[in-house]
């Protein structure tokens, strides 16, 4: 690896890999180096090693603009890695903290989600990790914001013959806020898990606040099954009741009553009356741009 990406600085860690600014000297340009973290437990190790190559595949194959890019793979005398682009810009918790969105910025946000959930579906490929820190905006040029769907790691293809569903252990697929129901009891995710997921995240963009809460796991699972939650038109009386009601359709407790597909959660979006509300909101971009590595 060395021969042709220089490692600059170690920027993050995310569940099992570091991640690292390098410099790629064929191309010339900055990238994300992303490996597994180093452990003892050899049997973990070759487990999150498994899941680095498992999401490698899963990125070569969605190969969409509000997917995170894979450039390149490799091994050496430290493992497996990943190159990956790089972004500057911010994760959808640090927008979210500036402020809530408001509508325009909101079904932007979420057509471009849709849109990179559809592709990813469509390949036969579940994110299984749908949540703010794994979204991210980048502002090309200063202009409207692109977002990224990022962290595949704990994806699950169709292809790949594991289990596409919760894990029985202790080590769940998935963040527990944004958990469908059934995922808790071990039931097969699907395409409805990860719109359920999604809608999730669309409530904590439009309130600023989790959909569903709890002091620890048992209770947030309780929560989300007996969708114990404040209605977002209680919270947002800005945002079309329409589009609060679309939020709601996706997080559904029972997966029959969701959207079908993330093209259908598209189209119904799209057919949905606008807010009258300034066209601006937390999704502007910041005045002093971070440099955050998203991978």
């Amino acid at each position: 690896m060395q021969d042709r990406y220089q490692t600059l600085e170690n920027v993050g860690a995310g569940g099992a890999g570091n991640i690292f600014r390098a410099w790629d000297r064929k191309l010339n340009r900055e990238v994300a180096i992303k490996r597994v973290k180093d452990t003892d437990d050899l049997l973990y190790k070759k487990e999150i090693m498994a899941a680095l190559k498992r999401e490698a595949v899963a990125l070569a194959a969605v190969q969409h603009p509000n997917v995170v890019s894979l450039l390149d793979t490799g091994k050496d005398d430290e493992g497996e890695y990943m190159v990956l682009e790089y972004l500057k810009g911010e994760d959808l918790e640090s927008v979210v903290a500036r402020g809530t969105f408001l509508d325009d910025d909101f079904r932007r946000l979420m057509t471009q989600m849709l849109e990179a959930l559809a592709a990813a579906h469509d390949r036969g490929l579940l994110h299984h990790d749908i949540k703010p820190s794994n979204v991210r905006l980048t502002w090309p040029f200063g202009g409207a914001f692109v977002a990224k769907l990022v962290d595949f790691g704990l994806a699950r293809s169709k292809y790949d013959g594991l289990p596409i569903g919760n894990s029985t252990g202790e080590r769940s697929w998935g963040t527990p806020h944004y958990m469908a129901p059934e995922l808790f009891d071990g039931s097969a995710a699907s395409v409805q898990t990860d719109l359920y997921a999604l809608g999730c995240l669309a409530y904590f963009i439009l309130t600023g606040r989790l959909a569903f809460k709890g002091e620890n796991h048992g209770d947030i699972k309780k929560a989300h099954r007996a969708h114990d939650l404040t209605r977002i038109e209680e919270l947002r009386p800005d945002i079309p009741a329409a589009v609060c009601h679309w939020v709601h359709w996706l997080i559904q407790p029972d997966v029959n009553y969701r959207p079908l597909n993330a093209l259908c959660a598209l189209n119904a979006l799209e057919s949905l009356p606008r807010s009258a509300v300034a066209r601006h909101g937390s999704a502007a971009a910041p005045a002093s741009m971070p440099e955050v590595l998203f991978a």
